[in-house]
């Protein structure tokens, strides 16, 4: 299968998908260090229409920024690392149907790793492992 070229940060986008489930914008934004979020909403809109990527919109509330999910095709990029879980990614099309407590549980776990991050003195590693790792 022929698969359309990707950069190193929209593959590492996906990584971070893939360790974190969920995302959002501003997240992203934290999690890659860009201070303008317009570069990473193009990367992501690009990954969203090669159907790697699966964004997910509040309908009640239009403030929320979207929440970011891997899609099915987002398997063949990842199965090419040996960090990556099979099984897991045999299940990649129900991570769009996955609850609302669910996704909240794992955004407040990327909010839990940023605050780690801000933390941490310049010099010191930071050892996060979450149930993907």
């Amino acid at each position: 299968m022929l698969l359309p070229s990707l950069t190193k940060t929209q593959k590492l986008i996906l990584f971070l998908l893939y360790k974190f489930r969920f995302i959002t914008i501003h997240q992203f934004q934290k999690l890659l260090n860009h201070k303008d979020s317009r570069r990473i909403k193009e990367w992501l809109k690009d990954l969203k229409e090669k159907k790697y990527v699966y964004a997910i919109k509040d309908d009640k509330d239009v403030t929320k920024p979207y929440i970011y999910c891997l899609d099915t095709k987002a398997r063949y990029i990842l199965k090419e690392s040996d960090d990556c879980d099979t099984a897991f990614l045999g299940r990649l099309y129900k991570e769009k149907t996955l609850t609302q407590n669910f996704i909240n549980h794992c955004l407040f776990i990327v909010d839990i790793y940023l605050f780690f991050l801000s933390r941490k003195e310049k010099d010191e590693n930071l050892h996060f492992l979450t149930q993907q790792d």
